[in-house]
């Protein structure tokens, strides 16, 4: 008991920074994995850290780390994934406040844009207005069936429900129920399986065209007016966004080094960073980053950052939607824990 107590006043006492992760700055219609962060509220916290922390780079977060000390109330500001918002709602914004962020791009989708999967299959399974009532589709090895009892057509109170509905909340009726059984056996494929289930679930689906929109990733153009910033970093985060753990050696090799080729292609600048997709990894990644001369790699893992931290494997805080009030409070429990 007396031990535990001690671990825990010593856990109270030790130096710690966050980081922050980020994904998209933007309205959203539907939002099912609380990535999303209006600009009216980014503007918010973007006011409480200027006023509150030490906003660093994550390199000089890292650097920081490797000297064996922690400094003052240090944060980091992180993006994943290359959204064009990034670039049209994030970026002026922190500009504004002169706060530095470092940007992970999914360097295949900058090159060829196209929708990230995940957005796809939003759009066909929870925004259509009426899908066939069964479904019969090869996933991998397995065969997929599903078939709608009453939730094939899109009635009001339905879409009510999938737009109030986020991961963690029970599953109300067959439409995201249908969505998140295929999320979960799409997510671990490689990227031209992905591509060939959504190509045929668009045609299941009769959706013949889905607008980007928001979800559009950033440009090569915009990549490069980032990277020219004083205050941006770019990073890696797979060619693909593939879920490493799942992969070969050879395809996570791929993966790795040539997103980094790619954005140092796009950018003229050196990339020393990089983000796991989905936040999963396994030994054979820590040991390709450093390879392919990676300084460090973040996880999706919720906490704070120590002298302790493995720099393979730091920690960071998911940001929500959350006001300047509920943001202090959601930091300080992070901190404090």
């Amino acid at each position: 008991m007396f031990r535990d107590l001690w671990n825990r006043i010593k856990s109270r006492l030790q130096r710690k920074a966050v980081i922050l992760m980020y994904h998209q700055v933007c309205e959203k219609k539907a939002d099912p994995w609380q990535l999303a962060v209006t600009p009216e509220n980014f503007q918010y916290q973007l006011n409480h850290l200027k006023n509150h922390f030490d906003v660093v780079s994550v390199d000089e977060l890292v650097a920081t780390l490797k000297t064996g000390r922690l400094n003052g109330n240090l944060a980091a500001i992180t993006f994943d994934d290359g959204f064009i918002d990034n670039y049209t709602n994030a970026a002026p914004l922190l500009e504004w406040f002169e706060l530095p962020a470092t940007f992970y791009l999914t360097s295949g989708a900058i090159r060829s844009p196209k929708l990230f999967w995940w957005d796809e299959l939003q759009s066909i399974i929870l925004l259509t207005e009426t899908l066939p009532r069964k479904l019969a589709i090869k996933i991998g090895t397995d065969d997929f069936v599903f078939e709608f009892k009453r939730d094939e057509v899109l009635r009001p109170n339905l879409s009510q429900e999938i737009l109030s509905w986020s991961y963690g909340l029970p599953v109300k009726n067959e439409r995201i129920d249908l969505y998140f059984k295929l999320w979960q056996r799409i997510q671990p494929l490689q990227h031209l399986d992905q591509y060939t289930i959504m190509r045929t679930l668009r045609r299941w689906s009769k959706l013949e065209y889905i607008p980007m929109g928001i979800n559009a990733p950033m440009q090569p153009y915009q990549v490069k007016k980032l990277s020219d910033n004083k205050l941006f970093t770019l990073g890696g985060h797979t060619v693909n966004h593939a879920m490493l753990s799942a992969q070969t050696e050879l395809v996570q090799s791929y993966e790795i080094k040539d997103c980094k080729i790619d954005i140092e292609e796009i950018s003229g600048k050196s990339v020393k960073g990089f983000a796991y997709p989905y936040g999963k990894y396994n030994h054979a990644t820590k040991s390709l980053l450093e390879q392919n001369g990676y300084n460090y790699g973040l996880t999706t893992e919720q906490g704070p950052v120590t002298v302790n931290s493995d720099i393979y494997e730091l920690p960071r805080v998911q940001i929500k939607n959350w006001n300047e009030k509920e943001f202090a409070f959601q930091l300080t429990q992070v901190i404090n824990n």
